[in-house]
């Protein structure tokens, strides 16, 4: 009877400590969200992007789209693009999409909703954009 007790209380123990385990990673898992750069322009894309502890610099080629995975969040961003580069804000808090438009001219209109146009001379600024130049 002495021995059956301590079998369930060694495994009560595990089952709590099991539990815990499993609670804390869920909590440190990441919260991600996808982000996509497709470079339009005749040169190599890239941006920064700062918040907290969180840093990336995701560069793409001339004609090419890549798809990213960063965490969710309000950056800092700063933006290289046409041999030009600004800075701003952009807001990563659900998938979005930048599109990177020819270096010349200005861009053929600004996007649909999560999915906006780049262009270092004329991008949208405002509330009703995620990504803005100061």
């Amino acid at each position: 009877m002495k021995k059956r007790l301590v079998l369930v209380s060694i495994l009560a123990m595990l089952t709590a400590l099991l539990a815990g385990v499993t609670a804390a990673s869920a909590q440190d898992e990441p919260d991600l969200v996808r982000l996509e750069i497709s470079n339009k322009s005749s040169q190599t894309a890239s941006i920064s992007l700062l918040s907290g502890s969180f840093f990336y610099f995701l560069t793409v080629p001339a004609d090419e789209s890549r798809i990213f995975t960063v965490e969710r969040a309000v950056y800092i961003h700063t933006t290289y693009s046409c041999g030009l580069s600004g800075s701003g804000v952009v807001d990563i808090s659900t998938q979005i999409k930048l599109v990177f438009t020819a270096c010349h001219g200005i861009a053929p209109n600004w996007g649909e909703p999560g999915h906006e146009k780049v262009h270092i001379d004329d991008s949208p600024a405002g509330l009703n954009w995620r990504f803005n130049f100061e």
